[in-house]
């Protein structure tokens, strides 16, 4: 996956990195795709997630 080698290159960089799969994609879990309604709460979970860094902006 060309996504692994760029987020590896960030991270030796020194950014943080989030890959984040909707859900019943790739090898996450799950066989239901609601196209839209619950990926939502997905993405803003994951959103939520790296909020709760103190050491990571947002903005």
């Amino acid at each position: 996956m060309p996504a692994l080698s760029l987020a590896e290159e960030l991270v030796n960089a020194g950014y943080h990195v989030l890959m984040f799969v909707f859900r019943n994609c790739g090898e996450s879990d799950g066989n239901f795709t609601s196209i839209g309604q619950y990926e939502v709460r997905d993405l803003l979970g994951a959103i939520d997630f790296v909020s709760s860094y103190p050491d990571i902006s947002t903005k």
